[in-house]
Parts: C-alpha cells; structure tokens; sequence
C-alpha cells in the first residue's frame, strides 16, 4: 500500500465533510472585504502558484511527516499531520472558526479511522504516546488568522 493513497482517501472525505462549513475568506480585489467560503483542502504543501497566499485561508494541510515498519507485526506505520488555519476579522471569531473546523475534521477522521479509510486499508492506530489523536497550537499567532494542527498514526500492510 501507498501513504499517499491515504492522503488522498483523506482528502477527499474531508472536501465532502468540509464543504458544508463556510468561514470567513478574504475576496479578491481591490477591497479585501471577508467572504464565505468552504475551507481549501491540499495535500502535501500549499501551492505555490497562489497569487496570494490569503486567499488559500481557510485551508486544511494534510501532510504525511514521518513513517516506520513495526518490528512486532511487520506493520508500516505513518504519522499524518493536518494543518489548519482560519481568519475573521474578530480574535474571538477566528478562535471559534478554528475549533469548529477542528472539531469537524476530528470526527470525520475518527470515523475514517474506526472503519477504515481507502476501503478498509488503512486503519488509525494508537501513537508513541497512546493517543489516536492529538492537537496542538503554533506559539505565536498574527491576527486575524488562527492555526493548529493535529497529528494522527495509521497501520497499514507493507508498501506496494
């Protein structure tokens, strides 16, 4: 099996889930005004024919960052890292814009996770410390954006 199936089961149940959740975006033009719009999702690194980079926010990041085959079953192992950033206008909206799209790709991973994603192959599996999921948060952070990523551990049989 391939990581980068994951990636892009990944993907596109998160575009599915995600596109129901509008949050502010800044528009194109000479105004810059918020809009709308459902978050990006990319796979892998922003891209980098964006005009402007803001245009990209919201976005959901989903980067494979590290992997390993387990000793005791043989088993490859991947850590998947997924990368969030939103914006308002408001300090206190952004935050909330954040743990709702946090709380959105959560379940929707989890789900993924418990029945198997990419038709059963990849399955979520309990990382160095034991946790399924972890989140955390960039130290420093420029209004009006708000970050956080989250990193998960998937099994999968051996590289094909």
């Amino acid at each position: 099996m391939n990581v980068f199936l994951l990636l892009t089961a990944l993907r596109d149940l998160l575009k599915q889930e995600a596109g129901h959740l509008l949050l502010p975006s800044r528009s194109r033009g000479d105004d810059r005004e918020f809009v709308k719009r459902a978050p990006h999702v990319f796979i892998g690194a922003l891209p980098p024919d964006m005009s402007d980079n803001l245009e990209a926010v919201p976005f959901v990041l989903i980067q494979a960052m590290q992997g390993h085959q387990s000793a005791e079953d043989g088993m490859h192992l991947a850590r998947i890292c997924f990368r969030l950033a939103v914006q308002d206008e408001d300090p206190e909206g952004a935050e909330n814009h954040l743990h709702n799209l946090l709380s959105l790709i959560m379940g929707c991973v989890m789900r993924a996770g418990r029945n198997g994603a990419g038709g059963g192959r990849y399955v979520m599996w309990p990382g160095e410390q034991g946790r399924l999921w972890f989140w955390q948060r960039p130290d420093e952070q420029l209004p009006p954006f708000a970050e956080a990523y989250a990193v998960t551990t998937w099994a999968m049989k051996g590289i094909e």
